[in-house]
């Protein structure tokens, strides 16, 4: 398996902006060490795990293990996935999610990658993922941000891990320098997955050589809590395998171009004012290809 390329890694504290911003243009991403400050990231943990702790008081649930973010969400899932789900929507409603997309940190990564004097966030695009051990069909398959949040076509994903990583784990995979096109897509009349959280299965990649993917594709290892990972919007990744015995935690928090001229044409819409997959085809009817699903 391909490593990840030294110069994708970058000191996050002290970097040439320049020279960052060429190297994103390149490969379609980088990774910020140490780039965001902890006490912004670890408030963002302590503010879910409170909330989990929270929710289980509130169905009658003694915590399994109550000094544990982990435990209490995986808790909560066993119980109902759709607990989940409302730890997932409330974790978009916190100040504490604010501070890690407003962190200096976070500025100046942004800034150093989509210069632009207004930076668009759609808070609808931002969240947590809690991908958990050997539940490959709930996480992401090959695909990339844009067709979901369709905002500005210079925008940014941030991947941040608010609970430490292991290898084990799964790291985030990606095709390097897929971001130059804007991949056709396949929508589905209904996802192709049955069960919770599987609203990204109404999307998939349109005549995708996957096996290419997967041999070409690299994983960018070793990102922690404190490390950003920044992704152009139309780079190709998936989430990786977790075959460890903890959830792999991670922030998303997604960026776009206020000025950019296209989404100032359409009075900024995106992905909070519908569907990705009805905005995407409006927006790019040749690319989208509408697909009835046989399983479920």
């Amino acid at each position: 398996m391909a490593a990840a390329p030294d110069r994708l890694y970058v000191d996050g504290r002290s970097f040439d902006a320049a020279s960052v911003r060429k190297t994103f243009e390149e490969f379609g991403a980088v990774v910020f060490k140490g780039g965001l400050e902890r006490d912004a990231v670890d408030g963002y943990a302590r503010a879910l795990h409170r909330l989990a702790l929270a929710r289980l008081e509130s169905l009658d649930q003694a915590p399994i293990r109550a000094d544990d973010l982990d435990a209490c969400g995986r808790q909560l899932f066993d119980l109902d996935p759709a607990n989940l789900g409302d730890l997932f929507h409330i974790a978009r409603e916190v100040r504490e999610q604010y501070d890690l997309l407003f962190a200096p940190g976070m500025r100046r990564a942004i800034a150093a990658l989509m210069p632009t004097a207004v930076v668009q966030v759609v808070p609808e695009s931002c969240g947590i993922r809690m991908d958990s051990p050997n539940q490959d069909e709930r996480g992401f398959h090959w695909h990339y941000d844009y067709a979901y949040i369709a905002t500005s076509l210079d925008g940014v994903t941030g991947w941040a891990p608010i609970l430490p990583l292991t290898e084990e784990m799964g790291w985030l995979r990606v095709l390097l320098g897929s971001h130059k096109r804007i991949h056709p897509i396949d929508v589905y009349e209904r996802p192709t997955v049955a069960g919770t959280f599987v609203g990204h299965h109404i999307f998939s990649l349109h005549d995708a050589d996957i096996d290419a993917f997967e041999r070409d594709g690299v994983d960018i290892a070793d990102v922690q809590p404190g490390d950003l990972l920044v992704l152009h919007c139309c780079l190709l990744h998936r989430s990786g395998r977790n075959r460890g015995d903890r959830a792999r935690w991670t922030a998303l928090c997604r960026f776009g171009n206020g000025l950019d001229p296209a989404i100032v044409k359409r009075g900024w819409r995106s992905v909070r004012d519908g569907g990705g997959a009805r905005l995407f085809g409006e927006l790019h009817p040749d690319l989208l290809h509408h697909v009835r699903a046989t399983s479920g």
